[in-house]
């Protein structure tokens, strides 16, 4: 059962990246992850604790994740990266996160952080410059730097340490909307609205803005927190290498997002290295502890 769950969860992840692809006809980046993350805030924060830790702590997360994440993805979205592409792109913070640890948490560079890093480089590299139309430099390097927010968050929540994990996520979610709103407004000139007339459309987005808000953010993540608790960490965080295959397959499927070999190649690398970063260095210490015992 907590298989499927996972599951569920990384399928809702992958899918969040063709709502956003969808959303971005109708909004700007900036106000689109306004919008997903005051739902995420209202009403749940009536309901729940605030946070057991310091208010400090819950702002930092907020404007990392909610701008320096999201907003910078959207961006990236819209700015050409395909939701596919972008799927792959944005688990690069797994890295960003690991060096993260060894800088601030004075976790040790182990072999496999390091050749993993390199390998998701060379992907990433190849990423930046396909020409089949699919992809943008802009829009993968937008990504990018999405995903290095991520890691800062990552490592917030390390620093920080909350026990109500869903308070934390709630009222963290309630600082990033406003500097979100004015941030499209003065990027893009205006907050476009969907025309209330249109009730079929005015529907599909408040139903792609709900999936967003509540099932790939709220729920994904109280499951995902939920499941680090019960399980090694180890077992359950190789678990997003899965999030790209939905992404990809559903992109593919929905907005005919084209995989050519030198897409196919450059994806394999950027996993393959998140792969090397996340499981050769246990395979070595048990390797070692082997050959100590004999």
């Amino acid at each position: 059962m907590d298989l499927a769950r996972a599951l569920g969860v990384t399928f809702l992840w992958g899918l969040n990246f063709s709502l956003i692809k969808v959303c971005l006809t109708w909004f700007d980046p900036f106000t689109l992850s306004g919008i997903r993350f005051l739902l995420c805030a209202l009403p749940l924060i009536f309901f729940v604790p605030r946070p057991d830790v310091s208010p400090i702590w819950v702002v930092a997360y907020g404007l990392c994740f909610g701008i320096g994440t999201w907003g910078l993805v959207n961006w990236g979205v819209q700015s050409g990266s395909a939701p596919g592409v972008s799927s792959i792109v944005l688990q690069t913070s797994a890295l960003f996160s690991a060096v993260f640890g060894i800088v601030l948490f004075a976790e040790r560079p182990t072999p496999g952080k390091m050749i993993g890093l390199l390998v998701a480089a060379i992907g990433l590299g190849i990423l930046s410059r396909l020409q089949d139309g699919s992809v943008t430099a802009e829009g993968v390097a937008l990504v990018i730097a999405g995903a290095f927010f991520m890691g800062v968050a990552n490592s917030l929540v390390k620093a920080a340490a909350p026990r109500r994990h869903l308070s934390f996520l709630a009222w963290s979610s309630l600082i990033s909307p406003l500097p979100l709103f004015a941030l499209g407004y003065l990027q893009f000139g205006g907050v476009p609205l969907v025309p209330v007339a249109e009730a079929k459309t005015l529907a599909i987005v408040c139903a792609y803005l709900l999936i967003s808000s509540y099932l790939a953010t709220l729920y994904s993540y109280y499951v995902w927190n939920r499941l680090i608790h019960r399980y090694e960490l180890s077992q359950v965080a190789p678990l997003s290498l899965v999030v790209p295959v939905f992404g990809i397959t559903i992109s593919h499927f929905v907005f005919a997002e084209p995989f050519g070999g030198d897409k196919l190649l450059a994806c394999v690398l950027v996993m393959l290295g998140l792969l090397i970063a996340g499981l050769l260095d246990r395979y070595l210490d048990r390797y070692a502890a082997c050959q100590g015992q004999s």
